[in-house]
């Protein structure tokens, strides 16, 4: 009986090697369900500390057990799995004049109940909130158009799960000269949500010397069709600035960026 399994294995190396791969695959799968249908719900919204590091991501399993030239099992991989689950996000950056935004929010009632209730409010009044991809385009459309913004940056990044992106952007030089412009994010997909980590800092370059402007550091638990709104209105003092920050983040469905995970800057202004 030994000897006919060893036989069947020299014969049939690959189709051995896939029976083999298929039921750790199950295992694998269903033990990962059940260890993450354990784990406690996070909150929505949270603000990381300042100095706070995404931690270096693992490959997930089984892609750090497939040699890379294995594209056999690869392929197989994905027909069994699918492919790599990707998301897409458009960020765009304002610095809007705090007194015209506060005027346009006391004759604007639905922008005024919005900025009144936000989703999430820290110690030093920064706001985050939940909003559809639709409500978060027609805010960029408002700000674009409005005389109250200052200046404009608008960058897309498209990456993967547990996939870290950077993009590093810098604006014309203007009166109100933002400087350079750091996003650093880590898309966790459960389900059809988006377990989303994202650093983002502006380092204003005139006049010298360089100081940073405008520091964030969150995690968010975005639901399928959902971006987020973030207002930080800690210029407002000695600028009369409030930071908007409008993100987009869209699931995007079979699509394939192959096992380096490439990242992708679609423009910026």
């Amino acid at each position: 009986m030994l000897n006919q399994a060893l036989r069947l294995v020299l014969k049939h190396p690959r189709a051995c090697v896939a029976a083999v791969f298929i039921v750790v695959l199950a295992a694998l799968i269903g033990g990962s369900a059940w260890v993450v249908g354990q784990r406690p719900k996070p909150p929505d919204i949270v603000m990381l500390p300042a100095n706070y590091v995404i931690p270096p991501q693992k490959a997930p399993i089984p892609d750090r057990w497939i040699p890379l030239s294995w594209g056999w099992l690869w392929r197989f991989k994905e027909a069994v799995l699918g492919k790599a689950k990707v998301v897409s996000m458009e960020l765009t950056r304002f610095d809007l004049d705090s007194v015209v935004l506060g005027m346009q929010a006391s004759v604007d009632g639905e922008l005024g109940e919005l900025i009144s209730q936000p989703g999430f409010t820290s110690r030093n009044g920064v706001k985050v909130w939940l909003l559809p991809n639709s409500k978060i385009k027609q805010l960029k459309k408002r700000f674009l158009g409005s005389a109250g913004s200052r200046s404009c940056i608008g960058v897309g990044i498209t990456t993967a799960d547990r996939v870290q992106a950077q993009l590093t952007s810098m604006a014309r030089p203007a009166a109100f000269d933002p400087g350079i412009s750091v996003t650093t994010l880590l898309p966790l997909f459960h389900g059809d949500a988006t377990d989303l980590t994202i650093i983002m800092q502006s380092t204003i370059s005139l006049p010298p010397p360089h100081r940073t402007n405008f520091a964030a550091v969150i995690r968010l638990q975005i639901p399928s069709g959902t971006g987020f709104f973030f207002l930080d209105p800690q210029r407002k003092a000695s600028e009369a600035v409030e930071t908007a920050v409008l993100v987009t983040v869209e699931r995007l469905a079979n699509e394939r960026i192959g096992a380096g995970a490439a990242i992708a800057a679609k423009g910026a202004k």
